[in-house]
């Protein structure tokens, strides 16, 4: 008999590697996208403007796919564990994780996408679990779970580990700037 620890591990791995191979697709086109527009830019005191309007929406097509990247990998992360009903609450939390909110405009990037997809993942999977009438059940998958996933595990980031998450990711910069 499989020990729980074990289980929770190879949830975790395969949900990670799961967000991975999905976000992966969004980094390459995005990547390549960018890596065309700037070539053809001017490089100045602000870095590499590109003027040209063609490249222009290269770089939007480009910037658009590393803007997805993150939110794709935390809602793959919760869909790992999930199933559908846990893809949506992941990408949605994944970009509040990605995106600055709180009054110190905290972002935590991909340490968040992460952990939010988890908390994502692991509610849904637990509502998938309650036992309701048959009404209730053809909605559940659709609407109540998405609906309800989504604001426990945005209020819970929001409100209790957006701050020590962002306290974190700061000090793992200043940590790393310092080793330059």
């Amino acid at each position: 008999m499989e020990k729980k620890p074990n289980k929770i591990f190879k949830d975790l791995t395969q949900a990670f590697n799961t967000g991975v191979s999905y976000m992966m697709p969004a980094v390459v086109v995005g990547g390549i996208f960018l890596a065309a527009a700037l070539a053809t830019g001017e490089a100045t005191d602000a870095g590499m403007v590109v003027t040209n309007p063609f490249f222009q929406n290269l770089l939007k097509i480009g910037e658009a796919g590393f803007a997805m990247m993150i939110p794709i990998l935390s809602g793959y992360i919760a869909y790992s564990l999930a199933g559908k009903p846990g893809l949506i609450p992941g990408m949605i939390t994944g970009f509040i994780a990605n995106n600055p909110v709180g009054a110190n405009n905290v972002s935590t990037g991909f340490l968040g996408a992460m952990l939010v997809g988890i908390l994502a993942g692991y509610f849904a999977r637990w509502m998938k679990t309650w036992n309701v009438n048959n009404t209730i059940r053809t909605i559940m998958p659709i609407l109540i779970i998405p609906m309800l996933t989504t604001f426990v595990v945005s209020m819970a980031y929001m409100y209790v580990l957006a701050a020590p998450l962002g306290s974190l990711m700061a000090w793992l910069m200043n940590l790393l700037s310092s080793l330059e």
